[in-house]
């Protein structure tokens, strides 16, 4: 959905080797998390007569991976996955990893916890979200939902609603974001704000990224094991073209999350009025 992001770059990776690896090549497209780029994409894929396709849906609709499923080609979806829709798919335990990240944050002592999240059409969104929320549960902490916010994917995103958060409740002390693009957002508007990563304000990132371990404040994140699946997807879409029906092979794989701790989260300090 967007190759500028490093996740999907890396993930990339894993699929071109696991490919590489049984003579097969590459073809790559880009829809920029819009769904008429991501129609656009499949027809010139189709045009091009692949042997299989894997894909990181948009999920504003599912008409076109319908349309695959109708066409019976082999595919497995990468990084996303539908409830209601029968495909194959490779994702992260993003329940588990939207849990750890939270624990974490309430384990150093924070309780008014903000939570900058994905669109929720996205599944990884609304399950990183159930994560969180379990770990609310779990520690008695009650849901705020004027420190949750959901639709931030870039790292402008991250930066306005980190910005606007701060403007409405300066006295949040940690921040918890749907991806490593958007803490970095997140990060630039605590620090314009005059506050200190992690003195005043923890953030908590999701993905970790080769550049999240480079910042002038390294950020502690939650790794996916991206490369992984990128070639647990291949050796999926692989098993499938051998049977050459392109019916689902009811491979519905969660990989494992791991809290990743660094600099950028700290002991809870500040009070809240």
């Amino acid at each position: 959905t967007d190759i500028a992001n490093p996740f999907f770059g890396t993930v990339v990776k894993g699929v071109e080797e696991a490919a590489r690896g049984h003579g097969l090549s590459i073809i790559l497209g880009n829809t920029d998390e819009d769904y008429d780029k991501e129609q656009d994409v499949i027809q010139t894929m189709l045009a091009e007569q692949i042997d299989g396709l894997l894909i990181t849906p948009v999920q504003t609709d599912k008409e076109t991976i319908i349309e695959l499923k109708e066409a019976g080609l082999p595919f497995v979806l990468l990084g996303r996955h539908f409830d209601d829709l029968e495909a194959d798919y490779v994702v992260s335990d993003d329940i588990r990893g939207g849990f750890l990240a939270t624990e974490y944050l309430i384990k150093l002592g924070h309780k008014d916890i903000a939570f900058i999240n994905g669109p929720l059409h996205i599944s990884s969104a609304k399950e990183r979200f159930q994560g969180y929320k379990k770990a609310l549960d779990q520690y008695g902490i009650e849901l705020d939902e004027s420190i949750i916010s959901a639709g931030a994917i870039t790292t402008e995103d991250g930066y306005r609603v980190a910005k606007s958060l701060l403007e409405r409740r300066p006295q949040t002390a940690a921040i918890f974001a749907y991806s490593d693009f958007v803490a970095f957002g997140a990060m630039k508007a605590v620090r314009e704000a005059g506050l200190r990563i992690p003195e005043d304000i923890a953030v908590v990132g999701y993905d970790d990224i080769d550049f999240s371990s480079y910042l002038e404040v390294p950020l502690t994140t939650i790794r996916i094991p991206k490369r992984d699946i990128g070639k647990k997807a291949v050796q999926i879409l692989l098993e499938m073209m051998s049977n050459n029906n392109g019916m689902p092979g009811n491979s519905y794989i969660a990989m494992a999350t791991q809290l990743i701790i660094r600099q950028s989260t700290g002991m809870a300090s500040r009070m809240v009025q």
